[in-house]
């Protein structure tokens, strides 16, 4: 992926767009297809696009991106499906294409439970590199009334609170590239190896 971003633009105002090998179910890759092909490019529900050193990078409706290789917006395209290492992942995001032609929304990667964890993974580490007590973290998510309830040393509000933050780090630190892999697992996978989570800080953890 080559292209120019004007570096005098804030980090909130640039589109980002990932690779289609780092987020194959995120990113179709579509290259331009024989006359006889119906739907062209400029069909597919572009919102954002830029120009790349190989072709261009879109951005289409419903969060989904796509690659189109060596195409201008009037050819007609086709996606492209390796035949190993991702071909279930660039099946689940030619499926999640179809739907959005179909104006409806891509298919949800994450349940309402995981999207709520990791939510709080993510407040919990912006509480903690702004020097607050895994006390205050526990305080922030989950309220006064759960954190009195139990003894603070042995409360589970505590480690769950401790959990959050290691989680958090390990998502800032390069996890949160596996939310964009398939598979259940890949939750999981982005809370990091168990040996990441003794690095959560050398700071007392039962403050």
């Amino acid at each position: 992926m080559q292209f120019c971003v004007d570096p005098a633009r804030p980090a909130t105002q640039v589109d980002v767009y990932w690779r289609q090998d780092a987020a194959p179910n995120h990113v179709v890759h579509l290259r331009r297809a024989g006359p006889s092909t119906g739907l062209r490019l400029e069909d597919v529900g572009i919102t954002a696009k830029v120009q790349g050193l190989h072709g261009l990078h879109l951005q289409l409706r419903g969060g989904l991106q796509a690659f189109a290789e060596e195409c201008s917006l009037s050819d007609p395209v086709a996606a492209v499906i390796p035949i190993t290492g991702s071909f279930s992942a660039a099946l689940k995001g030619i499926s999640d294409l179809e739907r959005v032609l179909r104006g409806e929304a891509p298919g949800d990667d994450l349940t309402a439970q995981q999207r709520l964890r990791l939510h709080r993974a993510l407040s919990a580490l912006d509480a903690f590199q702004a020097k607050a007590t895994y006390r205050q973290v526990a305080l922030e998510i989950f309220g006064a009334e759960a954190v009195a309830r139990y003894d603070w040393r042995t409360s589970s509000v505590r480690d769950a609170a401790i959990r959050l933050v290691r989680m958090g780090r390990a998502l800032a630190a390069g996890g949160y590239l596996k939310l964009l892999a398939p598979g259940q697992g890949a939750l999981a996978g982005a809370a990091g190896r168990p040996g990441l989570a003794t690095s959560a800080g050398s700071r007392d953890i039962g403050t």
